[in-house]
């Protein structure tokens, strides 16, 4: 009997458990199809083949709903390849891996809907590399539901639930009744490629010759995500908010301002009001506004060219959609085609690489167009996504400790008014150099920066590497500071051209850089790779992917017997405190060290200077019961190496656990009675720690 056979025949068994589905769906307030249901329907069928097309079915039911939003020809390119790939047998599953890890990025900056559907088709491309382990060979799974689990691992046909319906149903979004008719539907196709598994049930076309031309345009970096241009944007909304209630009379549900930045600027505002789309004034200075986003979005890879289009469209709650057109001809005005010599201008004052520049357009410019080299980005989409974060308590500590320096010595001018604060740090293993100035409206003034923040930054860099060495070290760091005191901060690692040009370092720097600070090749930019040369020795890039495949924890000391402990160790430590020391403090740091034995250690923060003093002897059992108990929550997860407790002024605190990451000037013979004393299962063990173990370790089951 051929396999058709069998499924057809197993399906007569099911029909009574699927009509109980549907039972479970119409019961359901929100339309909801429990993940448990799912997963026991699917894995009772047991076969990949059907639950990958299933999923295919689902990005193809959502199709529609992608709109302009995404760059459709890239997803539906990308779907038709996964559909050729699963109804014929044609490419390669990695080759839908790869292209999908080109395009989650640009799909995850979408608005909501757009961004399920295209998470969908994302999903897909995973679910069919890995044989669909999400819903065949769920890890430890105990029946929770899709909301349990952080959205990168949700599957194929949740998030086409979501897109179909128009929201999440676990944060009460969405139309109940939509996703309803999704699920129903869900279990029709379930039935249906049972019966009939070769012959797709959703029809979907290849992109047309003309799309595949302009589907030859890379995916941009390019961001409107900016503290700068955020704020630009909120202006826009308030402006026109302001010429709304000056020139217009009733009321208004979204306000809508498009720009065409085509040699030059020109902005039309339009109000809806009972969906009736009424046109409205638009401010002068909104034109500037736009123009400046328009100009700081080329600078960030001019390479990809700049917009030629904008539309934002904003609610009375001021929540936005902002659009970019760069390439699509269909969306221009037409008089635009009558003097082509906007285009050419356009072109002129912001070139671009050919790549970055359709078809259409070249054939308007001709062979004098002065295209730039686009090797940089298609360098930096090589590069993997980082696991590195700052976002550690101990490097906030740091990042926090530098803001405040720098507010400190330049007291009197931070007491004036200002727009922005900016640090900028080149920290080069051939020397650190860090510089500052302070914005108010469009002037520029220079402040100081303390020598201590050279040396904090650089170990803001080295604890960063050490997360994850593989991934290489920042040599450029930007931070923005707001008024409110509230702050961004981004890392450059492999795009020398965001470092200014008065900045800029030779080649040896960075062959000594990469010298003190080694990383996977796959880390490494191309125009970094040729200044290394051929003796370059490369690390290999298995350390971040083995931290990576580490599970997340559910040990947690937020229950009332370790918080009360905790609240024991503050006092005992602050008594010790205020016994030799008066005056004020900025931060107090508790940390202990539990590998083989508890050791604890004890530090304040006072205007940018650390000082150790005396740990309380009444914390090394505090710490150990700590651990003990947290362990005891759950054995497999091993215990923790190191505990931080950072306490502030108004005594508020955070409490940090290191549970993977080795420690200087501790010895294999500590690591390895430490596991004696504290056994984890193999995948809770980093390899690192495995290779001290050797073959012979005991991991718990």
């Amino acid at each position: 009997m051929n396999i058709k056979t069998l499924l057809s025949h197993f399906m007569k068994s099911k029909r009574v458990e699927i009509s109980e589905l549907r039972t479970v769906i119409e019961q359901s307030g929100n339309g909801h199809l429990p993940l448990s249901c799912r997963v026991e329907l699917l894995q009772s069928i047991g076969n990949v083949e059907i639950v990958n097309k299933v999923f295919a079915e689902c990005c193809k039911k959502v199709y529609p709903l992608w709109g302009n939003e995404i760059e459709d020809t890239l997803l539906r390119k990308l779907l038709c390849s996964a559909d050729e790939y699963l109804y014929h047998g044609k490419g390669k599953a990695d080759a839908l891996v790869e292209e999908a890890n080109r395009l989650r990025n640009y799909v995850e900056g979408q608005s909501c809907t757009e961004s399920m559907a295209g998470w969908a088709v994302i999903s897909l491309c995973y679910s069919i590399a890995d044989h669909a382990a999400t819903m065949l060979d769920i890890d430890e799974y105990e029946g929770e539901d899709d909301g349990a689990f952080d959205y990168e691992v949700w599957n194929t046909d949740f998030f086409a639930s979501m897109a179909f319906a128009g929201g999440n149903p676990f944060v009460d979004e969405g139309d109940a009744g939509k996703r309803r008719e999704f699920w129903n539907w869900y279990l029709d196709t379930v039935e249906t490629l049972c019966r009939k598994l070769d012959a797709p049930l959703i029809r979907i076309d290849a992109p047309k010759k003309k799309e595949v031309e302009q589907n030859t345009v890379p995916q941009r970096t390019q961001t409107y995500q900016t503290p700068d241009i955020l704020l630009k944007i909120q202006q826009i909304i308030e402006k026109s908010t302001k010429v709304f209630n000056d020139y217009c009379t009733g009321n208004w549900d979204r306000i809508i301002v498009e720009a065409h930045c085509i040699g030059d600027v020109r902005t039309e505002g339009y109000f809806i009001c009972n969906n009736i789309v009424s046109k409205m004034p638009v401010s002068l200075s909104t034109a500037d506004l736009l123009s400046e986003i328009k100009n700081e979005m080329y600078k960030q890879a001019s390479i990809e060219g700049a917009w030629l289009m904008c539309k934002i469209v904003f609610d009375t709650q001021k929540k936005f959609i902002i659009e970019f057109n760069y390439d699509n001809k269909a969306s221009l005005p037409n008089d635009v085609f009558d003097n082509p010599e906007r285009l050419e201008t356009a072109f002129k004052k912001s070139p671009r690489a050919k790549g970055y520049t359709p078809v259409w357009w070249q054939e308007i410019l001709g062979k004098k167009a002065k295209y730039l080299k686009n090797t940089v980005i298609v360098e930096q989409f090589a590069i993997p996504q980082r696991a590195q974060t700052y976002r550690t308590p101990a490097i906030l500590s740091k990042i926090q400790e530098v803001i405040n320096n720098t507010l400190e010595l330049n007291i009197e001018q931070c007491n004036a008014e200002w727009d922005k604060i900016v640090l900028l740090g080149c920290c080069m293993s051939t020397g650190i150099n860090l510089e500052g100035y302070k914005t108010k409206g469009n002037q520029k003034y220079s402040i100081k920066v303390s020598l201590q923040s050279h040396y904090i930054l650089d170990d803001v860099k080295k604890e960063m590497y050490n997360q994850a060495k593989a991934e290489g070290a920042w040599f450029y760091c930007i931070i923005e500071l707001n008024p409110d005191l509230t702050y961004s901060i981004r890392f450059v690692y492999d795009d020398k051209s965001q470092i200014p040009q008065d900045h800029l370092v030779d080649s040896d720097d960075f062959v000594a850089e990469f010298k003190k600070y080694p990383r996977a090749k796959e880390y490494t930019p191309v125009w970094w790779q040729g200044i290394l040369g051929k003796k370059a020795k490369y690390l290999k890039n298995t350390v971040i992917v083995e931290q990576l495949a580490i599970p997340q924890r559910t040990q947690t000391y937020q229950t009332p017997a370790i918080q009360e402990k905790i609240r024991q160790v503050i006092e005992n430590s602050m008594k010790v405190y205020n016994e030799n020391y008066t005056g004020m403090w900025d931060k107090i740091i508790i940390k202990a060290e539990g590998i083989d034995s508890i050791t604890t250690n004890n530090h304040f923060i006072s205007k940018g200077t650390t000082t150790k003093f005396p740990a309380s002897w009444k914390n090394f059992d505090l710490m150990e019961e700590i651990k003990d108990e947290m362990y005891s929550q759950a054995d497999i997860e091993g215990a923790w190496l190191t505990c931080t407790i950072e306490l502030m002024p108004n005594k508020t605190f955070t409490v940090c656990f290191n549970y993977d990451e080795m420690l200087d000037n501790i010895t294999p013979d500590n690591f390895s009675h430490e596991f004696k004393n504290y056994p984890r299962t193999k995948e809770y063990t980093p390899m690192w720690w495995q290779e001290i173990l050797g073959k012979k370790a005991k991991y718990l089951e």
